[in-house]
């Protein structure tokens, strides 16, 4: 039994001794690549977190930027408009008002016009007629009338 039992402690140890250089081989291993591996995860997180960071920051101030710009251009577009809308208020006012004035300018000169050719026409026919008057008196019936008046048998 004495036997039995040595022989059973020594293969419990054999057992025990290779189990236990597995183990520490298996730790060693284990430990080399979990550390490996919290090496390349910290160095990871901590590029992801610097790129993360500086993306952030790049957005942030391009938003930023965007955001500017926005607001800049909705301040010159609204300067822009009143503006705009003050000089069309001026044009068309203007504009108006100088049509205005070109419709009573050309009633004025159409009138002018119209008596200018009334006047032109009475003028025509009174030089119509006064050649007319010239040509009877320098006619022979003229003369002949004349004479007729003049004669002594009258």
């Amino acid at each position: 039994s004495l036997k039995f039992f040595l022989k059973f402690f020594l293969r419990f140890l054999k057992f025990f001794l290779r189990f236990l250089k597995f183990f520490l081989r298996f730790l060693k291993f284990f430990l080399k690549f979990f550390f490996r591996f919290l090496k390349f995860f910290l160095r990871f997180l901590k590029f992801f977190l610097k790129f993360f960071l500086r993306f952030l920051k790049f957005f942030l101030k391009f938003f930023l930027r965007l955001l500017k710009f926005f607001f800049r251009f909705l301040k010159f577009f609204f300067r822009f408009l009143k503006f705009f809308l003050r000089f069309l208020k001026f044009f068309l006012k203007f504009f108006f008002r100088f049509l205005k004035f070109f419709l009573r300018f050309l009633k004025f000169f159409l009138r002018f016009l119209k008596f200018f050719l009334r006047l032109l026409k009475f003028f025509l026919r009174l030089l119509k007629f006064f050649f007319r008057f010239l040509k009877f008196l320098f006619s022979s019936e003229f003369f002949n009338i004349k004479v007729f008046f003049n004669s002594p048998s009258s």
